[in-house]
């Protein structure tokens, strides 16, 4: 058969036997996979009848061609025929006929060459077939397509699938043995298949050399084949089948590893270099913040991290995060009666023009905090506690009257009256930061003490 196959590979869904029995109603749209089965099934038995209609000439071609080549040789040999029950032929012939007719489990003592489409075919289902683009598979129930070099499956079967191992060539560059396994699926004798091969591994340093220099290996498809794979975007793949991958290099005293990476973990023994800086490795260890000196893990001190306190002689310059101490008096936060000259605490840094302080003094725990804005010190401030306490007695009716206060942060402080006032109402509140207004709700005079407290 001449014409191509409509080849149509989706399978669909067979639909009920009630559909089948009662067909299409006017006006309904079939559902796709209904469809998908019919074209496929349609495309099938088609494909059946071409392969059967090939395989019946092929065979009467060579038969034909046995034949003629009997008769040839017959029509040759005329003059030593015989007559026996034999039959019409010479008494050699008719001994090796005979021979070949028995010849199961003989041995080809030359080369047996099989051309054109064939194959060499085991017990229906280990082929062993070659395509011009001189790829050669040894499979179980698949072939190549001499033609075109495309896998077939080789028989009908509801879930054998296919396997193989296929050797390949492009004609410039070599490329590697592969195996393949399509796994338990149904295969229909002919129909056309793309395999994920699979390179087969050897130990040879050159194969993984070329691997990584020539960039033409795909990366594992969660098969977990173990092997270096790179390709031509220049990204490289370790696979280790789970185990650690480690790195060794040989520095002159003999091989040592480098790092290795696990599971759960990524182990450098050395040093690291980072663009020209070396870097330490460093741990938690507890509490405490170590780093690797080369011989031993030391605690890491000179910031107040893991150790004491930094001390500094000038507040000004304590700008990296850190715990720090200090009795100077530069850059300190001023000093009140109960404070001690020794100050400690904590600066945080978010960089060199943006700084926060935050003190504690020594005697009485008084806190201070002060922030470097936009490189510039502003002034201490008081965290918690009392900063100042204002008294004072005024003679008041329900005129009102206004005090003159020291300036206070109005949003931290409170005013209280000391007085008791009897029947009458009296009130007491700031107006300003400067101001405090006083009331005594009657016509007659009333002497009240009252207190403004600011807080820090």
């Amino acid at each position: 058969m001449a014409e191509q196959l409509p080849e149509w590979n989706a399978l669909g869904t067979e639909p009920p036997q009630s559909k089948k029995d009662s067909g299409w109603s006017a006006g309904e749209k079939p559902p796709a996979d209904y469809w998908n089965w019919f074209m496929n099934r349609t495309f099938r038995v088609l494909q059946e009848l071409q392969l059967l209609q090939e395989t019946e000439s092929e065979e009467t071609n060579e038969k034909v061609e046995e034949l003629r080549a009997q008769l040839s040789g017959l029509m040759a040999q005329l003059v030593e025929a015989t007559t026996t029950t034999s039959g019409l032929m010479s008494p050699s012939d008719k001994a090796k006929i005979d021979q070949a007719a028995i010849l199961t489990g003989a041995a080809f003592t030359g080369d047996v060459s099989i051309s054109g489409e064939r194959s060499l075919t085991v017990n229906s289902w280990g082929i062993f077939s070659s395509s011009s683009n001189g790829y050669v598979l040894v499979g179980q129930n698949c072939f190549l397509d001499r033609s075109t070099g495309i896998f077939r499956y080789r028989n009908n079967h509801s879930t054998l699938g296919a396997r193989g191992i296929v050797f390949r060539h492009d004609g410039i560059n070599r490329l590697h043995p592969a195996f393949f396994d399509t796994g338990n699926v149904q295969t229909i004798a002919g129909a056309v298949f793309t395999p994920t091969l699979h390179r087969i591994y050897h130990s040879g340093l050159e194969h993984y050399h070329k691997q990584m220099l020539n960039g033409y290996q795909t990366p594992p498809d969660g098969s977990g084949d173990p092997g270096i794979y790179s390709n031509t975007n220049e990204w490289m793949r370790f696979v280790t089948n789970g185990a650690p991958f480690k790195f060794f290099m040989d520095g002159g005293a003999g091989i040592s590893e480098k790092f290795h990476i696990g599971a759960d973990e990524v182990y450098v023994p050395t040093n690291i270099n980072l663009r020209g800086e070396r870097l330490a490795a460093t741990r938690l260890n507890g509490s405490d913040f170590e780093y690797w000196n080369g011989g031993s893990w030391q605690t890491i001190t000179g910031y107040g991290i893991g150790g004491a306190a930094r001390r500094v002689v000038n507040w000004n310059e304590a700008t990296q995060t850190g715990w720090y101490m200090s009795d100077t008096t530069v850059g300190a936060p001023p000093v009140i009666a109960g404070d001690n000259v020794w100050w400690m605490g904590q600066v945080i840094q978010h960089n060199l023009g943006w700084i926060v302080q935050h003190l504690y003094n020594f005697n009485n725990g008084r806190q201070m905090v002060r922030v470097k804005r936009d490189g510039v010190w502003q002034p201490w401030e008081g965290v918690g506690g009392v900063k100042s306490i204002q008294r004072g007695t005024v003679s008041v009716n329900n005129s009102g009257v206004n005090m003159t206060i020291s300036p206070v942060n109005m949003l931290k402080t409170s005013v209280n009256l000391l007085t008791r006032s009897g029947d009458y109402i009296t009130t007491a509140r700031l107006t300003s930061s400067t101001n405090l207004h006083l009331l005594y709700n009657s016509p007659g005079y009333l002497n009240l003490d009252w207190e403004v407290i600011e807080y820090y």
